[in-house]
């Protein structure tokens, strides 16, 4: 019937009355004197004790804990418990499941001893268990009168089942070396003692696993305590100290202990901390090292990061020109530019993709707006084409537009007043389309859409593709590859102004076929490669505004028959000249001397008309013989001497005057600058750059 029915609590009871009937047969026999025991008693109960608990029914708490029934498990020598842990799982079998699988869990289980059996109970009645603590333990570990097993032993009998750092780190220096405490930890952790997983913890198995001697010496000859390398501040703080020491071995504990925490910040912090360490002292080897370590780990890079690698791995630029590299002694075995725009561009990605991160942590406007120069300025066009066009896929989303229902976000700072900026300029031309967000507006605005259209002008005249046939490997070199990449950006939503686009080309073309003379390398080898002519270029900006630009407005409104080539009446070119540039071009303003400089367009293109007609040439002669004198300061002098040059303008004032600034920013009288606008009034002054 016991067998057959589900009921197991028939333990306390059987056993119960099996020891009561032991005690009255022990009582018998004291009294009759010269009497054996009798055995027999305690073998009874101890049958019953193995066939209940072979069939899953055994003792409660309290129970369990009487003396009899704790002799009965030592006389079982704790035979029987494995039954009752194999035995509670097939009596209790969940409809559904196979019995195959319970049996294969089964035998993943600790095989259940007494103490084990003990805590169980006590966990069930929410009892704990006497703990012991790490210190106690480290104080055993530490006293060399006891021998390392002996604790071990001794640890196991108080059923102690994890040790901490403070215990590990004496076991440790018990040892000789990490091959040693890695074969006492291994008879540790047999005794079925576990370890902490604290950082210490993780930190001295790990040094002692990869058997990394001299890391691991240190970690032990540490002052610190166990619990402080939890801590991340602390850490930091104390690699900065470490690498400012040059205390490599110490640093490199620390910067492991920092890996071994959970916190992806603390990670981060911690090479960024070792990167910036090595721009200081521009060891560019082991900055490219810890990047792409730090790349490997999709870790952020900070913005003082960023501005290290601007500061220390460019070379130095003054503004309005572009870097020199050759006076630079620490030149990086890679390329500069092309390793920080990688890297600008990952610290983005990684920014963006995590949402923890605050928004100082992304690469701000200005480092795309230098990176964007330093490629501009060095004619390198294809690395500068390919950043434009992923700072328009990654920028210029539809996540970045602007609804036309939502009102725009309140700004503070350098962003606010831009846009504001941004949005007074112009009124006539349409908003951008990009929500403040996005960093496209503040990157690409008057002067950078200008610029663009400068360095797609270089960079053909640099390759001598400023022809109609140019050579098979300029043939993706065009001069309007500025003004097509400008388009694209108009297409993705940035507000491009035709008046900027028509100043931009008004002064390439100037610097092509104008009578100045410039200062600029760039500009006089701009003119000695080129062979197109004026109409050339004003007939394929307009095609190029109108079939990717605005087809309803016309770039530059030139009659067709001025445009046309073929026809080579010096009239012509005369009337050309004077419909493009005007009466009169502001050429160069002298700040100390306060003089402006004008052109007279009329007499400059009667000039060439005339030499046309004398002399024709399918090139015609636009310097009027200037540009052939070698020397640069004849050149000037010719140029100061031309019948051509208008001077406008007073010297600074004498002592004693009100000064007040003029509307370039120069210093003149009250009255100077009266005379001075007055004589202007007359001329054309446009915005100056200085070429």
């Amino acid at each position: 019937m016991y067998k057959r029915s589900g009921e197991r609590d028939l333990y306390d009871i059987a056993i119960g009355a099996a020891l009561q009937w032991e005690a009255e047969q022990e009582a018998s026999r004291q009294m009759t004197p010269n009497s054996k025991r009798n055995d027999l008693t305690m073998g009874r109960a101890l049958r019953w004790h193995r066939f209940l608990l072979r069939y899953g029914d055994g003792p409660s708490q309290e129970f369990f804990t009487r003396p009899e029934v704790q002799r009965l498990f030592e006389l079982d020598a704790d035979e029987s418990l494995p039954m009752i842990h194999a035995q509670s799982h097939q009596v209790t079998t969940p409809p559904g499941c196979e019995q195959s699988d319970l049996s294969t869990d089964v035998q993943h289980y600790p095989s259940l001893t007494r103490a084990n059996f003990s805590s169980f109970m006590g966990e069930a009645h929410g009892i704990k268990q006497k703990e012991v603590s790490d210190n106690f333990v480290a104080k055993m570990f530490a006293t060399r009168a006891f021998p390392l097993d002996l604790v071990i032993n001794g640890l196991t009998f108080f059923s102690v089942n994890k040790v901490g750092g403070v215990a590990l780190r004496e076991m440790a220096l018990r040892e000789v070396g990490p091959v040693a405490f890695c074969n006492r930890l291994t008879a540790l952790r047999a005794a079925g003692i576990s370890v902490d997983d604290s950082v210490y913890t993780k930190l001295l198995c790990r040094l002692a696993e990869e058997v990394q001697t001299d890391l691991y010496e240190t970690l032990l000859a540490s002052d610190q305590h166990p619990d402080a390398y939890s801590d991340s501040a602390t850490q930091e703080a104390l690699l900065v100290s470490f690498l400012g020491s040059n205390d490599w071995t110490n640093a490199h504990v620390t910067l492991l202990a920092l890996e071994s925490t959970e916190s992806t910040d603390s990670r981060a912090a911690a090479w960024n901390r070792v990167a910036q360490h090595y721009l200081r002292h521009r060891t560019h080897k082991l900055t490219a090292h810890t990047i792409e370590t730090m790349q490997r780990s999709k870790l952020p890079l900070t913005y003082k990061t960023m501005m290290s690698l601007h500061r220390y791995v460019l070379p130095a630029r003054r503004r309005r020109m572009k870097p020199v590299e050759s006076q630079r002694m620490d030149r990086p075995p890679f390329d500069a530019l092309n390793f920080v725009t990688r890297t600008a561009m990952y610290a983005d990605d990684v920014a963006r993709a995590s949402k923890d991160l605050r928004g100082t942590d992304k690469v701000k406007s200005r480092v795309w707006i230098e990176l964007l120069k330093r490629y501009g300025m060095k004619h390198r066009w294809a690395e500068f084409e390919k950043l434009v066009h992923w700072l328009a896929s990654n920028f210029g989303g539809a996540e970045h537009r602007a609804r036309v229902a939502t009102a725009l976000p309140r700004l503070k700072g350098y962003r606010a007043r831009k846009w504001r900026r941004l949005a007074a300029f112009r009124p006539q031309t349409p908003k951008s389309a990009l929500w403040p967000s996005s960093p496209l507006p503040l990157i690409f605005d008057r002067q950078m859409q200008q610029a663009i259209v400068t360095w797609g002008f270089r960079s053909a005249a640099v390759r001598n593709a400023l022809q109609e046939q140019p050579r098979r490997d300029d043939v993706g070199y065009r001069w309007w590859q500025g003004l097509s990449l400008l388009m694209h950006l108009r297409k993705i939503g940035v507000q491009v102004d035709i008046e900027d686009v028509r100043r931009a080309l008004w002064l390439r073309m100037w610097i092509l076929f104008g009578p100045g003379v410039s200062q600029r390398h760039v500009n006089m080898l701009t003119r000695k490669v080129n062979r197109l002519s004026l109409g050339r270029y004003i007939t394929t900006a307009n095609e190029i505004w109108a079939t990717e630009g605005d087809p309803r407005t016309t770039l530059f409104d030139i009659p067709s028959d001025l445009l046309d080539d073929t026809n080579a009446d010096p009239a012509r070119l005369q009337d050309l000249l004077a419909a493009f540039f005007g009466r009169h071009a502001h050429v160069h303003y002298d700040k100390e001397a306060g003089l402006h400089e004008y052109v007279d367009i009329q007499a400059w293109s009667s000039a060439v008309a005339a030499r046309q007609a004398h002399y024709p040439s399918a090139s015609p002669q636009y310097d009027l013989g200037i540009d052939r004198i070698s020397k640069a300061k004849y050149r000037h002098l010719a140029w100061a001497n031309s019948p051509l040059r208008v001077a406008v303008g007073l010297r600074p004032t004498k002592r004693g005057e009100r000064i007040e600034p003029d509307r370039n920013g120069t210093w003149l009288s009250r009255g100077g600058r009266e005379r001075v606008e007055a004589q202007a009034a007359q001329y054309e002054t446009l915005p100056d750059e200085d070429d």
